[in-house]
Protein backbone atom coordinates (compact mmCIF):
# COMPACT_ATOMS: atom_id res chain seq x y z
CA UNK A 1 0.00 0.00 0.00
CA UNK A 2 1.27 3.67 -0.80
CA UNK A 3 1.29 5.80 1.53
CA UNK A 4 -0.38 9.89 1.44
CA UNK A 5 2.02 12.57 -0.08
CA UNK A 6 2.29 13.99 3.33
CA UNK A 7 3.46 10.79 4.94
CA UNK A 8 6.07 9.96 2.56
CA UNK A 9 7.12 14.04 2.55
CA UNK A 10 7.74 13.14 6.33
CA UNK A 11 9.81 10.44 5.56
CA UNK A 12 12.09 12.50 3.57
CA UNK A 13 12.43 15.66 5.79
CA UNK A 14 13.39 12.79 8.87
CA UNK A 15 15.81 11.09 6.62
CA UNK A 16 17.08 14.61 5.50
CA UNK A 17 17.34 15.59 9.17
Amino acid sequence: LKQTQLDIVDDHKCELE
